[in-house]
C-alpha cells in the first residue's frame, strides 16, 4: 500500500497532523491498532474555542473556573477563557471526518527506509509521523529510560454539585504522589483521576484513599490509565520521520495539557509537510524546520518543568503559600498569560 502521507497513530496527534493537512492535496493515510475514538485516553479538557471551532457537537461540558484544593487550603478563580471537557469518541470521530483521511486499522511494528511496517503489510510513504504516543514506536533508538515516569489513571464517575463548574486540582502530599482531579462532564459525573510519579500499584491505592475522601465511589468500568509524558520536550525528528504529540512530550509539565499543544505541533508540521511536497524546501530543511518551531517553545515547556520538580520536592505549606500568591492578582493575571503563551493554538 502506499500513501504520500503515513501517520502512525489515530487520536489527538495523527488526527490533527492529518485535519491540518486536509487543504494541502496529499493523500494521508492514518494507521491505528484501534478504530477511531476507540478507548479514551485523556481527561479531554481543552480550550472551548478549539472545540468549537473542530468538532462542537462533541462538547460534554462548559467551565469558567479553575478550583484547587492544596492541604487545608482552598481556592477557585475565573479562568481568563472559557474551557471544556469533551467526548472523545465524537471529538475523535470529527476530526477524521474534517481531515479526508484513510484510514487502515492495524497494529504499527516499526519503520524502514520510506515506509512503515504494519501487521496489514508495508506502507510506502514520501512523509512519514509518528504519533503513537510516549512508546515513539517508529524510533530506531532505544530512548534512555526516564528516572521517573509520571503515571496516571482515571474513572467516570457522579460527583458533589460543587464540582460542576471548575476544573477541579487537589494536592495532599500526605496522600497524592502528584495531585488528582475532578472535570466535569455534566449530568453530575465527571471524569475523576490522579497522576504521579511512582508506580501504578502505589498510585492505586492512593487514588482510592483520594476517592474515599471525596466518597466516590471505585469502579473498574471505564477506568483508564497510562503514562504521561510531561518531563520536557522530547526530539521531534529523527531521521526523516516527523514525531508529534506524546511520541515528542509535546505535553506540558506541571498542568499535564497536552491536547492544545498537541494541535499546535501538528499544525507547523503540517505546514513543514505542505511546503517540502511543493519544493518550497528540501525535505531536510523541512525536518529542521519543524524542529526549530517545536524548539520555540521550550523555554516556556522548561519553566513547567522546573515548577513542577518544585512543587514535588517543596513542604505543604511553602506550596500552599506558592498557590495562594500566583491566584491573587495581579500574578493571576501574569501567571496565566505565561502560560497561556506556550505552543498557542
Amino acid at each position: 500500500m502506499r500513501a504520500d502521507v503515513a501517520i502512525a497513530g489515530a487520536s489527538f496527534a495523527g488526527l490533527g497532523l492529518a485535519c491540518h493537512l486536509r487543504d494541502s492535496g496529499l493523500d494521508v493515510l492514518l494507521l491505528d491498532r484501534k478504530a477511531i475514538g476507540e478507548k479514551r485516553a485523556s481527561a479531554c479538557g481543552m480550550p472551548a474555542y478549539l472545540a468549537d471551532g473542530l468538532a462542537p457537537a462533541s462538547i460534554l461540558h462548559r467551565v469558567g473556573f479553575f478550583h484547587i484544593e492544596s492541604g487545608g487550603f482552598k481556592r477557585t478563580v475565573k479562568l481568563p477563557e472559557e474551557y471544556c471537557v469533551m467526548d472523545y469518541r465524537k471529538f475523535c470521530s470529527a476530526l477524521f471526518l474534517r481531515s479526508n483521511a484513510r484510514f487502515m486499522k492495524a497494529n504499527v511494528t516499526g519503520a524502514s527506509e520510506g515506509g512503515i511496517m504494519t501487521s496489514a503489510g508495508r506502507v510506502d510513504a514520501d512523509f512519514i509521523a509518528d504519533c503513537t504516543g510516549w512508546s515513539r514506536a517508529l524510533s530506531r533508538k532505544r530512548a534512555p529510560k526516564p528516572a521517573r515516569t509520571f503515571v496516571g489513571m482515571e474513572i467516570t464517575a457522579p460527583v458533589k454539585e460543587k464540582y460542576g463548574q471548575s476544573l477541579n486540582f487537589f494536592i495532599d502530599k500526605g496522600t497524592i504522589p502528584g495531585y488528582a482531579w475532578i472535570f466535569p462532564i455534566g449530568g453530575g459525573l465527571a471524569h475523576v483521576g490522579i497522576g504521579g510519579f511512582c508506580a501504578s500499584t502505589s498510585l492505586s491505592r492512593a487514588f482510592r484513599r483520594f476517592l474515599g475522601k471525596e466518597q466516590i465511589e471505585f469502579t473498574e468500568n471505564e477506568l483508564t490509565g497510562g503514562v504521561i509524558p510531561c518531563s520536557g520536550l522530547g526530539s521531534p525528528v529523527e531521521g526523516d520521520i516527523f514525531f508529534v504529540g506524546d511520541s515528542a512530550c509535546q505535553v506540558l509539565p506541571l498542568s499535564g495539557e497536552g491536547i492544545r499543544t498537541t494541535l499546535s505541533f501538528s499544525r507547523a508540521c503540517a505546514s513543514v509537510i505542505a511546503k517540502v511536497s511543493n519544493k518550497e524546501m528540501t525535505m531536510q530543511e523541512g525536518l529542521l524546520s519543524y524542529e526549530r518551531e517545536v524548539r520555540r517553545s521550550s523555554k516556556g515547556f522548561k519553566a513547567l518543568e522546573l515548577i513542577q520538580k518544585g512543587f514535588l520536592s517543596l513542604p505543604q505549606p511553602i506550596f500552599d503559600l506558592l498557590v495562594f500568591v500566583t491566584t491573587t492578582r495581579p500574578m493571576d493575571g501574569i501567571a496565566a498569560r505565561s502560560y497561556r503563551s506556550i505552543a498557542r493554538y
